[in-house]
């Protein structure tokens, strides 16, 4: 999780929290999809729930919580 998460007064909405840690648990790299006009990373995600239907997020990366994996080679 964002080291900001855990500062005392910092809010964060619940599904955000969720986001992040479902995508933690997953342990998987997240492409890209955009840089916004701040300079900030979104990432696309989505995740199948316990009734087989599908959950849909976009999520701003401007926290301390992500790292810049190698491409992989072909």
């Amino acid at each position: 999780m964002p080291e900001a998460f855990s500062r005392p007064g910092y809010r964060v909405h619940a599904d955000t929290k969720w986001v992040f840690r479902k995508l933690i648990e997953r342990g998987k790299p997240l492409r890209v999809s955009e840089i916004d006009e701040q300079g900030f990373p979104w990432v696309n995600c989505r995740f199948r729930m316990s009734n087989g239907s599908w959950r849909y997020d976009s999520l701003a990366v401007d926290h301390d919580a992500w790292v810049k994996v190698k491409k992989r080679r072909k």
